[in-house]
């Protein structure tokens, strides 16, 4: 809040003053007001789209004929009893097993055989089990929907909670890119996409000596016919000049989270990256399923959105 410093003679200049400093307070009170209503602690958390609870995982195939589990010891394991809707399309990656479909009693409905990745519950279907091998027990996804989604566990995620403009504020700026210094450029410029695309950017696990730039914003962009969503970021060795892909769009689909403003959270065991787009803004450029930063060469995420 940016208010005006009054001195001590009454005249117009601090009356003037003195008016715009209310109109500046009442602002920020109807922006923290508009943030409150209808805010409660629920929000700050949101459920992932997997209902597969790795932790519940049972032991045995699901003989689908019977929706019996016969022998827990033939090495295969199963999902437990997931809670599903009524008449409700759900989705399982990397693939649908055999098992089957329980009423609210959990007694069975309706065999699970199908050779795709997808099953419509029955009217009076309430639950679900189905089979899977040990090896997939980290990767499974079992989600409602048929469109592919990238892999994420089953429990709770930060949802996006922000007050106001403070996700735009941004916009048209160069910040959170640097215009200049990746592989020793010293001149460059950001693109307009981009200035308005790229809203906040964070590396957390970055290494001293090097500097991150994002190469690639996925908005949609077919590989292997699967939209991606993803980034691509690259790093750069201050003192060798030797780069390397630390995440790639490629090998991690991502997930779109708005058609508008969307934070993507990717990265591995060594280091996360978050950056926070508009994507309308890529969807109504000229190349509305992705964001090719190679457009401006020079530019790097501010090292001041690092965390060591």
């Amino acid at each position: 809040m940016n208010l005006n410093r009054t001195g001590s003679i009454w005249d117009r200049k601090n009356r003037n003053g003195i008016n715009q400093n209310w109109g500046e307070i009442e602002d920020g009170l109807n922006t923290l007001i508009s943030f409150t209503e209808g805010f409660d602690g629920s929000k700050l958390l949101e459920r992932t789209a997997n209902l597969f609870n790795k932790n519940e995982a049972g032991y045995g195939a699901v003989h689908s004929p019977s929706g019996e589990v016969r022998n827990p010891d033939d090495g295969f394991r199963n999902t437990g009893f997931i809670k599903v809707d009524p008449r409700t399309t759900y989705r399982m990656n990397p693939t649908m097993g055999l098992g089957a479909q329980y009423d609210g009693n959990f007694n069975y409905v309706a065999p699970i055989s199908t050779s795709g990745d997808t099953i419509h519950t029955h009217a009076n279907t309430r639950y679900v089990m189905v089979s899977l091998s040990a090896a997939q027990i980290d990767t499974t996804m079992f989600y409602k929907g048929s469109e592919y989604k990238s892999y994420e566990p089953y429990g709770f995620r930060p949802s996006q909670l922000t007050a106001s403009n403070s996700l735009t504020i941004n916009r048209g700026a160069d910040f959170p890119l640097l215009p200049n210094g990746w592989l020793g450029q010293n001149s460059g410029t950001i693109n307009e996409v981009a200035k308005n695309a790229i809203l906040d950017a964070e590396v957390f696990g970055a290494i001293p000596g090097r500097i991150y730039r994002l190469a690639f914003v996925a908005n949609g962009h077919l590989r292997d016919n699967v939209p991606h969503y993803g980034i691509t970021i690259q790093e750069e060795d201050l003192n060798t000049g030797a780069v390397r892909i630390v995440n790639n769009y490629i090998t991690d689909a991502g997930v779109k989270r708005s058609n508008g403003i969307d934070t993507i959270t990717q990265g591995n065991d060594e280091m996360m990256f978050s950056v926070t787009v508009d994507r309308k803004v890529i969807s109504d450029s000229a190349s509305p399923t992705f964001l090719n930063m190679q457009h401006s060469p020079a530019s790097y995420i501010d090292p001041n959105r690092y965390s060591f």
